[in-house]
C-alpha cells in the first residue's frame, strides 16, 4: 500500500489498512525496524470517554486471551490524545484485527456508547512479552459463528428472595510453550439492596439498584488439582465482591482490591511480577461474554482450547506452577434462571507470586465456580 506520510504517535509514516467506523488499523515501522500494526481511534472518537474505555477493555481482553498463534502486543498508549495499541505484523500470526473484531462485537462502530467514566486501570498499560517457541497456526472452523453482541448486564428484579444463577468470564492465558487456560464462573443468590459500595469502590460512587448476594450453604466446588476454598473456618478472611450492575458476586480475600469495567472485573493484591518473588502478590481477572448461537457442543469445543483440560460439559481449566508465577484459568458456560435458554461464557484467569498467594487465587476462582454451578 502506498505511503500516506501520516504521523501517528511516534510513527512518522503510516498507511491505512482497515477502517471500521470509529476504529482504524494502520501499518507502520517501529524504531527497531519491525513492521507493526497499529489499532487506533479516529480524531473525533478519541474524545469520547466511552470509546476510549472500550479500547482499554479490548486491550485487557487481548492480553487475557493471547495464544502463541497471536501476534504479541508491543506498545499500549491509552492516555495519548489519540490512543493506540501496537502489535507485531507477522503473516504467520493473527494480528491486531482480532482486537478490532472483538470491539465490533461489543457495540456499534459509530455513534454513542453507554457512558463509562471509570479510570483506566494501570494493569492495562502493560504490553505483552514477545512469544518464544514455534508458531502455532490458529484453528480455522467455518462452523464457528461470530459471538453475539454482549448486552448490558442487568440485575434481576424481584421483590422476593430467590436463588439466582449468574454470569462469569472467559479468558485464556499463555503458559510457557503456549498452553492455554480458561475459566468460568456463575453465581446464585438472593437479591438485596445493599447500601455498602463494596470492595474496590470509590467513595461516592454510584450504587447499583440491586446486588447479588452469596449462598453460603453451597458445598465448595473445586477445580482439579486445587485445594483452596472458602469454608466456615476461614470465612472471616473474605468479603463479598459484587461489581456494579453485574448479577454476579463472589468472595475475595479482604486484602484484595477490586475494580470493574464494562466487560471485565479485576481483583489484585500486592505485586505479581515473577522477577520479584519476594514481593507477594495475586491477581484474578474475570470476563463475561455471550456464548454464540445455541452454545452447542461444537461451539463449546471451538471456544475452549485444545491444550486445556475439560472438567465437564460446561467447564475447562488449566494451571501451571507452583513455581512463580502460579497461574490458574477457567472457562465456564452457564445459563441464568431468568434466561434458561441464553448461555454465557465466563472466563477467569488468576496469577500468584510469593508465599500464601496461591491459596488466595484458588479460593477466588473456586468460589466463582461454586456460585455459578
Amino acid at each position: 500500500m502506498p505511503s500516506t506520510g501520516r504521523a501517528l504517535g511516534p510513527f512518522a509514516d503510516v498507511s491505512t489498512e482497515r477502517v471500521e467506523g470509529a476504529y482504524e488499523i494502520c501499518l507502520g515501522t517501529d524504531d527497531e525496524g519491525r513492521r507493526v500494526e497499529i489499532l487506533t481511534l479516529g480524531t473525533t472518537s478519541s474524545k469520547d470517554p466511552s470509546r476510549r474505555r472500550l479500547l482499554a477493555d479490548a486491550v485487557n481482553w487481548a492480553n487475557s486471551t493471547h495464544t502463541p498463534a497471536d501476534a504479541p502486543i508491543l506498545t499500549i498508549e491509552l492516555e495519548a490524545e489519540q490512543p493506540y495499541v501496537v502489535a507485531l505484523h507477522d503473516e504467520r500470526l493473527r494480528g491486531i484485527g482480532r482486537v478490532l473484531d472483538w470491539l465490533l462485537r461489543m457495540g456499534p462502530s459509530t455513534g454513542p456508547l453507554q457512558r463509562i467514566t471509570a479510570p483506566i486501570p494501570q494493569h492495562l498499560m502493560r504490553p505483552q512479552a514477545p512469544v518464544s517457541g514455534p508458531v502455532v497456526p490458529p484453528p480455522v472452523s467455518p462452523a464457528m459463528a461470530p459471538p453475539a453482541a454482549l448486552g448490558v448486564w442487568r440485575a434481576r428484579r424481584n421483590s422476593a428472595p430467590f436463588i439466582a444463577s449468574v454470569v462469569a468470564i472467559l479468558a485464556l492465558i499463555v503458559f510457557g510453550g503456549g498452553a492455554l487456560a480458561v475459566w468460568i464462573a456463575q453465581e446464585p443468590d438472593t437479591v438485596s439492596n445493599n447500601a455498602d459500595a463494596g470492595p474496590g469502590k470509590e467513595p461516592g460512587a454510584a450504587e447499583p439498584t440491586e446486588k447479588e448476594t452469596l449462598d453460603d450453604d453451597l458445598p465448595p466446588k473445586l477445580l482439579p488439582e486445587t485445594t483452596g476454598s472458602w469454608t466456615p473456618e476461614n470465612a472471616s478472611e473474605a468479603e463479598v465482591y459484587a461489581p456494579d450492575g453485574w448479577p454476579l458476586a463472589w468472595r475475595v480475600d479482604k486484602r484484595m482490591e477490586c475494580d470493574d469495567a464494562e466487560i471485565q472485573a479485576t481483583c489484585t493484591f500486592g505485586n505479581t511480577d515473577a522477577a520479584k518473588p519476594e514481593d507477594a502478590g495475586a491477581e484474578v481477572v474475570v470476563t463475561l461474554e455471550r456464548c454464540p448461537g445455541r452454545c452447542d457442543e461444537q461451539t463449546r469445543l471451538e471456544m475452549g482450547t485444545e491444550t486445556s483440560s475439560r472438567v465437564d460439559y460446561d467447564t475447562w481449566y488449566e494451571k501451571s506452577g507452583p513455581e512463580a508465577p502460579y497461574r490458574l484459568s477457567m472457562v465456564h458456560f452457564f445459563a441464568t434462571e431468568d434466561e434458561p435458554d441464553e448461555f454465557y461464557t465466563v472466563m477467569v484467569v488468576g496469577e500468584a507470586v510469593g508465599e500464601g498467594t496461591i491459596e488466595m487465587v484458588e479460593r477466588t476462582v473456586n468460589d466463582i465456580y461454586t456460585q455459578t454451578s
